[in-house]
């Protein structure tokens, strides 16, 4: 019988079955027989051969119940159909590529390789700098170069991709990647750009809010800077955008960039620290608000003891706006 469907290895030889299948046989005085061995040996065989080798020799014929254990141990995933261990996910490794090419006609490569572009799909792009053309592209995995938007399939003006971080969406409709961050932002109801005039200090892993005291733009007067906070004018489709740029950060130290809406975290990057060199770390936020809801930026890092963020508009700001109102 070998396996029996409910997870049990039955032995049997023909006559008798279980675990005293032989003394079963001896009782009731049925000689040992090659025939009754064979059929004997055969279930051992084939309940060997439902088993999963560790050397990887065979493979699963079904789904396997974990019975609520955790696989330990796993590499990182390098295909599509590899498991995704915590790490990648957390260190934002699927979506984040390094730019290539020129600055208007860019490449870059995800890993694990993806096969298509689907509507949905997220990349966090390392910049190569502003683009000179309103039609910049993107060939991502080879898949073809796509053109690069912003806001309601808008064209591009130069040195919007001049950021250090693109985030980009592909809209499978459009046929197109859509800038969540551009420098400059067009045919908007409602836009706002804050930074600081000095750095600021923060301390080693303490959510801070950014004190974002000088203002760029704000087109309504919808951000305070005396609270450090910018609130929805009216009900819309609004997103929001952050970079901090920490001057001397430890090495392999988190450093996190957050959004909050009504003081409470909607979205965040942790990036660890590449040397102790300034960098930057970013995020992104979008969705429909009501009027009348509070939007703020934090951030915090495991860097030991104090350390400043920029005071560099082009280091350290925040921007948002209104795509669509009501």
């Amino acid at each position: 019988m070998g396996w029996d469907g409910a997870g049990n290895v039955v032995r049997g030889n023909g006559t008798n079955s279980g675990v005293e299948t032989w003394k079963d046989d001896k009782e009731a005085g049925i000689k040992i027989t090659s025939e009754n061995h064979d059929i004997h040996d055969e279930d051992m065989a084939q309940s060997i051969a439902n088993c999963i080798a560790k050397d990887g020799q065979n493979e699963a014929t079904a789904d396997l119940n974990m019975g609520g254990f955790r696989m330990k141990n796993a590499a990182a995933a390098t295909a599509a159909t590899d498991f995704v261990i915590a790490s990648q996910i957390q260190k934002g490794g699927l979506h984040y590529a390094v730019a290539a090419g020129t600055v208007d006609v860019m490449t870059a490569t995800l890993t694990p390789a993806i096969d298509a572009l689907t509507n949905g799909l997220i990349v966090v792009l390392l910049s190569l700098g502003g683009n000179n053309t309103t039609t910049p592209t993107l060939n991502l995995n080879g898949l073809g170069a796509k053109t690069i938007v912003k806001g309601d399939d808008q064209d591009l003006v130069a040195d919007d991709t001049a950021s250090i971080l693109l985030y980009l969406v592909y809209s499978v409709v459009l046929g197109k990647f859509i800038l969540l961050n551009p420098q400059y932002e067009a045919g908007i109801k409602t836009y706002f750009k804050v930074y600081r005039n000095l750095p600021q200090t923060i301390n080693n892993n303490s959510s801070t809010i950014l004190q974002f005291n000088q203002e760029d733009s704000d087109d309504f007067g919808d951000y305070n800077p005396a609270t450090y906070t910018f609130t929805v004018p009216r009900e819309g489709f609004y997103v929001f955008h952050l970079q901090v740029t920490y001057l001397t950060p430890a090495d392999q130290a988190l450093l996190r960039a957050e959004i909050r809406v009504n003081n409470s975290t909607k979205a965040y990057v942790d990036q660890p620290a590449s040397g102790t060199l300034t960098q930057a770390v970013a995020v992104s936020y979008s969705s429909t608000f009501s009027g009348g809801e509070t939007v703020t930026f934090f951030t915090t890092h495991t860097s030991g003891g104090i350390r400043d963020v920029s005071g560099d508009i082009a280091q350290t700001f925040a921007h948002g706006y209104m795509i669509k109102g009501r």
